[in-house]
């Protein structure tokens, strides 16, 4: 878990140290990705930034190329992105930070703009031990956003 904590601090040291007032959140259509999507708004919102949801069946090439073109923001693939980590790279011409939380299978980047916040990464199974909520609850509840109350 020390070495997930590790990669959240990194990863949210570079969000709140760039000059980015945007962030898109490129979610999954399903349960899965749009708890993960309202977590991540939620902790992007506590950080101030203007944020723009998209839901995806899938990750389309397309997307990618459109999104990532555009310089000066700070793009999340939320349940979305584990299996595509070089092409978020290649395709990242605008050079924005890239955060992907997912749990599904994936590899590590060596792309400093690309954070991969899956736990896979950490010897944790993304099938059994984590989902791509409990990720994106950890990255909210790391930075402090506020709890959300139940009724």
């Amino acid at each position: 878990m020390a070495s997930f904590q590790s990669r959240l601090e990194l990863a949210l040291g570079r969000v709140k140290e760039s000059n980015s007032r945007k962030a898109m959140i490129l979610h999954h259509d399903e349960a899965d990705g749009l708890a993960s999507a309202a977590l991540t708004k939620l902790a992007f919102e506590k950080l101030g930034l203007d944020t723009e949801l998209v839901c995806l069946d899938k990750l389309y090439p397309e997307v990618i190329v459109s999104i990532e073109r555009t310089p000066g923001q700070i793009v999340a693939y939320v349940d979305l992105g584990s299996g595509h980590i070089d092409m978020l790279g290649k395709s990242n011409r605008g050079k924005n930070i890239i955060l992907v939380l997912d749990h599904h299978d994936t590899q590590p980047s060596s792309d400093p703009l690309i954070f991969n916040l899956n736990p896979e990464l950490d010897g944790f199974s993304g099938e059994k031990e984590a989902s791509s909520a409990t990720v994106a609850y950890l990255f909210a509840k790391f930075q402090g956003t506020p709890k959300v109350s139940a009724y």
